[in-house]
């Protein structure tokens, strides 16, 4: 009978300081969660990476002479002119109308 009512008297011990502690294991709970979605993450974007992403193709802006990247270019549509910001295609269509 008394090992009834002390085990009985622990879980009752367990169960209160369980529910004393669970929100702090809660947000322990989702901070580990984070940490394991960001590593995720960074392991599907490390393996997305082929060696041609990493090294993108640069092109000649036509008006200042800057090399841009491809994927930051700005191309004037079917002349195949690329131009490193809107300023320097704005910039090319000025020379051409004056030069007429």
């Amino acid at each position: 009978m008394k090992v009834l009512l002390v085990i009985g008297l622990v879980a009752l011990l367990f169960l209160l300081l369980y529910r004393r502690l669970r929100p702090y294991l809660k947000i322990v709970g989702s901070f580990l969660n984070s940490i394991r979605q960001f590593q995720q993450i960074n392991a599907n974007q490390a393996g997305k990476q082929s060696p041609a992403q990493q090294s993108e193709k640069l092109v000649h802006c036509e008006t200042c002479g800057t090399w841009v990247p491809i994927g930051r270019a700005l191309s004037s549509g079917s002349s195949g002119t690329f131009f490193c910001s809107a300023d320097c295609q704005r910039g090319r269509e000025v020379k051409k109308r004056s030069a007429s």
